[in-house]
């Protein structure tokens, strides 16, 4: 029997002075070790970094490549890293997650298997240092276009592209700080490209301060923009979308406990 080579994954992380160097490490660590071995690690180096950051990526030189960048953000640099992706897959990772060690392999061949889906994410794991619970995507189409009007269908970190989708629906926008990832499965969306998330836990989806980061002004307006400019016909979609907006602008303690609570 005929055997031809596994198709090649480019894994891109973003990395920012914010991260903690431990975390990082547990990051490159996972990467390093997934049980699917033709990958190619980039990471992207977001400004000026502490140098107990600089002495993580040293430690894994040997497995990964680093571009050190001015401080341009997260959709410039992940932009600039899809350009130099030469692979047919492309894969986000975010520098303080985890993945579980098949993750990329049950993603690769998930793909492999359905030409048809350009766009792939997974359930995942949330933890902070105190507690830990499964979160499940979802997985019909109906259901991932609706719910991009009022929550997001996806976890950013757990996606792998084909690459070829960027020549259809083009790179991430500048234009939604925060929101960058909602808007541009929104535009994926309305390109009628076919996008769904695998139902197993594939990444330790670290929490943080997520919610201080993006329960502000700036993500608002970023938030608002997207969903406002995904029009519907449906009342109750509507109503959704309006109460996810106002969401936004709840105090960071507040919306935390609504986060859990609505999950």
């Amino acid at each position: 029997m005929e055997s031809y080579p596994l198709p090649s994954v480019d894994i891109a992380i973003p990395v920012h002075d914010g991260i903690k160097a431990q975390d990082l490490r547990e990051c490159l660590e996972s990467v390093k070790n997934q049980s699917y071995k033709p990958i190619n690690i980039s990471v992207y180096v977001d400004g000026n970094i502490r140098s107990e950051l600089d002495d993580v990526l040293v430690e894994f030189q040997d497995s990964l490549s680093v571009n050190y960048m001015e401080k341009i953000g997260l959709s410039a640099i992940l932009n600039y890293s899809i350009l130099l992706s030469r692979s047919p897959y492309y894969a986000r990772m975010d520098a303080d997650d985890i993945m579980y060690t098949d993750r990329i392999k049950i993603q690769v061949e998930y793909l492999q298997r359905n030409p048809d889906i350009k766009i792939l994410g997974t359930s995942f794991t949330e933890f902070t240092t105190a507690e830990s619970k499964h979160r499940n995507m979802p997985h019909d189409h109906k259901i991932i276009s609706e719910m991009l009007h009022y929550r997001n269908p996806f976890a950013h970190p757990t996606i792998m592209f084909r690459r070829e989708v960027f020549k259809t629906i083009g790179l991430y926008s500048r234009n939604f700080p925060y929101a960058e990832d909602l808007e541009l499965w929104t535009r994926a969306d309305i390109n009628s490209i076919k996008m769904t998330n695998l139902p197993q836990q594939l990444l330790y989806y670290r929490m943080g301060e997520m919610h201080a980061r993006r329960n502000n002004f700036i993500a608002f307006k970023s938030e608002a923009k997207v969903r406002l400019r995904n029009s519907t016909r449906s009342p109750r979609i509507f109503l959704l979308k309006i109460i996810a907006i106002t969401f936004r602008l709840l105090p960071p303690k507040i919306a935390k406990f609504a986060y859990k609570i609505r999950k």
